[in-house]
């Protein structure tokens, strides 16, 4: 999932020219790295669960909690941190699903934002972008999130990025370690691919939750103006023009270097000719 979000994210796609104008991405590929190169999908070497740690992490015990903690809360100082969310492997359930942080409705002015943004009143409800996740990726199902908050849970990240941090949309991304259990993939293992496009939907999801479809499709337009513009003027080739142009070049160059080095061949040839005769 990973992976798909960072291909698609750094992607030359409207939709990620789009996402990359209005935010900044801070990611942290992985938080548990000597863990998982031995061989633990939970602890770390030392066999901590790390995602029980948030709540004081000690910087030499846990130092890629402890930074990323500091870091969070350096941009949520500022009121910048618009979602935070983590990426797990579940080891139970089925189907990729999100743990979220929602114990009661917050009072709001009602007010809507302009154009296809979702209201204020939605906005505040961290059920709402996991709902629209759900109409992006096949294999995401809202009805297997939970979105409670256990006491058991409380040193997690996602309850300390909320409750901490106050970070209402805070995440816990869950994809099962075996595959969904409805659609046409049912009974089946996810493949790195279904993962992948998992990554790919969480981040078209922003673009829907923050309203910045219409700047995907202003985009898209412009791309295509630009791109009949650049057919319409004249000695400018199209990009398969001058690829074609490139590659004719390259053949030339190739014939080039073959006449030149038959030609030094018959040139070495005649006086190698010439040295025989004068010997004789």
């Amino acid at each position: 999932m990973m992976q798909g979000m960072l291909d698609y994210l750094t992607g030359s796609s409207s939709g990620a020219t789009v996402l990359r104008r209005n935010f900044v991405f801070k990611v942290a590929p992985m938080l548990n790295p000597d863990g998982v190169i031995n061989g633990n999908t939970r602890v770390s070497l030392a066999g901590w669960d790390l995602n029980r740690k948030w709540s004081s992490p000690i910087e030499q015990l846990f130092p890629t909690i402890y930074h990323l903690k500091q870091q969070l809360a350096h941009f949520q100082s500022r009121g910048r941190v618009a979602v935070y969310c983590d990426l797990h492997g579940h080891s139970i359930n089925r189907n990729i699903f999100t743990y979220g942080c929602y114990t009661a409705k917050k009072k709001t002015d009602g007010s809507k934002s302009s154009g296809d943004t979702t209201s204020s009143a939605f906005k505040s409800d961290p059920r709402v972008f996991p709902m629209i996740v759900a109409r992006h990726a096949r294999h995401f199902s809202f009805a297997d999130c939970d979105f409670s908050v256990h006491k058991s849970k409380m040193t997690t990240a996602r309850v300390v990025v909320n409750q901490e941090l106050g970070v209402t949309n805070s995440y816990t991304l869950e994809a099962s370690f075996c595959g969904p259990d409805f659609g046409a993939r049912k009974g089946t293992q996810f493949s790195t691919w279904d993962l992948e496009e998992m990554g790919r939907s969480w981040c078209q999801s922003l673009i829907v939750y923050y309203g910045l479809t219409s700047q995907v499709k202003a985009l898209d337009l412009e791309r295509k103006k630009q791109a009949k513009l650049n057919q319409s003027i004249p000695g400018e080739p199209s990009p398969t023009g001058r690829q074609s142009a490139q590659t004719q070049a390259n053949e030339a160059l190739l014939r080039l270097d073959a006449e030149d080095e038959e030609t030094a061949h018959k040139e070495n040839h005649e006086r190698r000719a010439e040295k025989h005769e004068c010997a004789s």
